[in-house]
């Protein structure tokens, strides 16, 4: 999925949706784009392999991220290892 479309799609909850039921799909829509961001910096996808890649994907911190508008978000920040040492 392309991140100019999850953006879009934050856009048009934020313009039509009332708070109270968008937010699960915000916490949603906010985890795909940190996937997103996570495939581009290592240079790979999930489950493909490469001598070129950045590092290795190593699990989930879970974060609170607080909003004035829905209250806090519930994020799986992506971890990645350095991959120089592999």
């Amino acid at each position: 999925m392309d991140s100019t479309l999850i953006f879009e799609m934050m856009k048009v909850l934020l313009q039509e949706g009332t708070p109270g039921k968008i937010k699960p799909m915000m916490e949603s829509l906010l985890n795909t784009l940190l996937e997103i961001e996570q495939d581009q910096f290592i240079g790979v996808d999930r489950y493909h392999h490469s001598l070129q890649r950045n590092g290795v994907r190593n699990g989930y911190k879970p974060r609170t991220m607080k909003t004035t508008r829905f209250g806090s978000l519930e994020l799986l920040l992506p971890q990645i290892r350095n991959g120089k040492d592999l």
